[in-house]
């Protein structure tokens, strides 16, 4: 069977295929359905079409499944510290690699400084860093009024 064939199979007209797109350093995983097949020099690509154009992805970064695409996304070694004074207040939190900093999310200072590990989040987003107990909260919220209120937020943020 000629590699030719053995995509053909792979991928028959119409079939759904996955590809990783790469632009600016990000990845993305996306899926389209074959509508043809071209050769250039050695190299087959999946054509695909809309309204108004064709497109190509090499036949190379292509998948039959999600999960097998996703085998190839490039694993992001980043992780988040966090680091807390004695009172359990954010002093200093970042995006690593290995022992460099990489940055400091500005959504996280954002989330840090207005939203709260029991009240909630002041912007009502489903993945707050503080309401899912990834950074502590920088200060005590508007509707935090009691005067050991940071140690029920120590206590909240530990039982994780």
């Amino acid at each position: 069977m000629t590699f030719l064939e053995t995509v053909i199979n792979k991928f028959p007209v119409d079939s759904i295929f996955y590809a990783i797109v790469k632009n600016n350093g990000n990845e993305w995983i996306v899926y389209n359905k074959v509508f043809a097949y071209r050769i250039e020099n050695d190299d087959i690509y999946l054509v695909i079409r809309d309204e108004n154009n064709l497109y190509t992805y090499n036949v190379k970064d292509c998948y039959k499944t999600r999960e097998e695409a996703e085998k190839y996304l490039t694993p992001k070694p980043e992780t988040v510290k966090v680091a807390v004074d004695e009172n359990g207040r954010l002093i200093e939190y970042a995006v690593f690699d290995g022992d460099h900093v990489v940055d400091v999310p500005t959504n996280y200072k954002t989330h840090a400084a207005h939203c709260c590990v029991i009240h909630g989040c002041k912007y009502g987003d489903d993945d707050c860093p503080v309401v899912n107990k990834k950074i502590l909260q920088k200060y005590l919220c508007e509707e935090c009024d009691e005067s050991d209120m940071w140690d029920k937020i120590r206590k909240v943020f530990k039982e994780t």
